[in-house]
């Protein structure tokens, strides 16, 4: 999971998740070594920016949503899959939607290195379709 998540050993994490997702993320996480791991329920507890807004840039934000509170619940004008939040200074994680923890488990064990072949080999079937 270091290959993914980096040495969190002096890091405070903080996770965002909701009560469809918390048991996944948390069985997940338990194997990282860290500081502290803090979770806010958005189902109980709502959400506020100034949650994330003491983390410090060797701290780690995960985001770990059901599809229901991000789209319905209307998380998604928190947080993006694809960029991290504005003026946040720790590191950021976005967990696919709806994930299982066997799948993530699966991903976060794959080496980066394995990550790119599979990549690099898919890619070039776009360029080739491009031409037929």
């Amino acid at each position: 999971m270091e290959y993914w998540f980096g040495d969190c050993s002096d890091s405070n994490i903080l996770v965002i998740t909701d009560k469809k997702q918390h048991k996944e993320i948390k069985f997940v996480l338990s194997y990282l070594i860290s500081k502290s791991i803090r979770y806010i329920l958005v189902d109980d507890e709502g959400f506020s920016i100034s949650e994330y807004e003491h983390l410090t840039p060797s701290d780690l934000l995960v985001v770990a949503l059901s599809i229901d509170s991000f789209v319905f619940n209307n998380y998604n004008k928190y947080f993006s899959p694809f960029s991290k939040p504005k003026n946040l200074l720790s590191k950021y994680v976005f967990i696919r939607l709806d994930i299982t923890s066997k799948s993530l488990m699966e991903g976060l064990n794959t080496p980066p290195e394995d990550f790119e072949k599979v990549y690099e080999y898919y890619k070039s079937f776009r360029k080739i379709q491009n031409f037929v």
